[in-house]
């Protein structure tokens, strides 16, 4: 429990400074006036972006190499689909997030490196006080491939073991144009194994495929400019089940930062906290820098 509250602690406490930093620097860019000018005359409802990259990474080391090294090569292929509608006092959002990276090692092995499937769709309706509103958030997570342990040995994931799945229907705040927003409300959260050699790795009962949970979550979410064509997002989730005591909250805390260098190259870098003692009683993390190819399509 203690970690958890630490870790919920500096989750906040990156977040507020960011929200601290000065406004966007695209806002303030005389250079830019023109652009947002259009943005504001735009009478459309919809504002979609749909992007791919492809990051790639080698390792050539000679026989002779002092220092030591193993030859590698690392390719990440990513697409990044985003939809927002807005209409007087309703909205919702749509984003669709794919990753999938391979890294072939010294011997000819192939190990995974990246894999994510990700769903995120909120539905909004706004009181007086736009400020406020009643949400509604469907979302879902799960991996294409298999994944094995370090050693290559023991199979740990698999497409759709697991997957989440999970309804948020609650209540949002969020403050004039700081790019923040909290949510909280009563969720449903179900997971689904669909190979059973790995259900009770994910909580489940020996030889169960899936399991419904109702509980409560909340979201602190934050996207923001922090430089000229680089920004900062990054998320705190939660899911308190009402049937395991609060301690065993479960915690995803994501953060992001990516840049343009220029028109086709971008730069990322994603860390991530994740708790969920269903699967492992210490906190997970993950780490990735990449460079690489990017393209917008819309």
């Amino acid at each position: 429990m203690k970690s958890i509250i630490s870790l919920t602690a500096f989750s906040l406490l990156l977040m507020a400074v960011f929200i601290m930093q000065p406004a966007s620097v695209q806002a303030q860019d005389p250079l830019l006036e023109d652009t947002v000018a259009v943005e504001e005359v735009d009478e459309s409802n919809w504002e979609v972006g749909w992007g791919i990259s492809v990051n790639a990474s080698q390792a050539s080391y000679s026989e002779n190499w002092s220092q030591g090294g193993s030859d590698s090569f690392n390719a990440v292929g990513s697409s990044s689909f985003n939809a927002a509608y807005s209409a007087e006092l309703f909205g919702s959002s749509h984003a669709i997030t794919l990753r999938y990276g391979q890294t072939r090692v010294e011997g000819g092995d192939f190990r995974k490196s990246d894999d994510v499937i990700r769903l995120r769709n909120q539905f909004r309706r706004k009181f007086d006080d736009e400020r406020w509103g009643v949400v509604l958030n469907i979302n879902a997570d799960t991996q294409f491939d298999r994944g094995y342990d370090s050693a290559q040995e023991v199979l740990r994931s698999r497409f759709l073991a697991p997957a989440y799945v999970t309804q948020i229907l609650g209540m949002s705040f969020t403050p004039d144009d700081i790019g923040f927003q909290a949510e909280a409300g009563f969720s449903m959260q179900q997971t689904i194994v669909r190979d059973t050699d790995l259900s009770t790795r994910y909580g489940l009962e020996e030889g169960e495929t899936f399991r419904n949970q109702a509980g409560f979550s909340t979201v602190l979410s934050f996207n923001r400019d922090i430089f000229r064509d680089f920004s900062y997002s990054g998320y705190v989730e939660t899911f308190s089940s009402f049937d395991t005591p609060i301690r065993r909250t479960d915690l995803n805390f994501v953060n992001e930062l990516s840049g343009d260098i220029n028109d086709y190259v971008s730069l990322n870098f994603e860390f991530t906290l994740r708790y969920n003692d269903d699967v492992d009683d210490d906190i997970q993390t993950r780490q990735i820098l990449s460079v690489g190819f990017r393209y917008s399509l819309m």
